[in-house]
């Protein structure tokens, strides 16, 4: 299992979803956090296998990834990433 120490889920799964808006497993797992936070329910613990599923950081050798980073480098994806995830709203 994988525990965060701040409950950003809902946050986390946005911004996966604007870096792969067709991907099913973001948008699932982003409707069952939003349901779980509306009933103040915690989103955690999460799992390596839905990480590797749903957070863009973990599939940076993903052709769709790195695709929305615009280049074919899963070195370069991660620090697009991670700038592009410093400043979303």
């Amino acid at each position: 299992k994988v525990y965060c120490g701040h409950e950003y889920t809902c946050k986390n799964l946005e911004f996966g979803l604007k870096v792969e808006p067709s991907n099913a497993d973001i948008k699932t797992k982003l409707e069952w956090a939003m349901t779980q936070r509306r009933i103040q329910a915690a989103t955690i613990p999460s799992t390596i296998g839905d990480e590797k599923k749903t957070n863009p950081f973990m599939r940076v050798h993903e052709p769709s990834v790195m695709e929305h980073t615009a280049t074919t480098d899963p070195i370069i994806t991660m620090a697009s990433l991670r700038r592009e995830k410093d400043n979303f709203k």
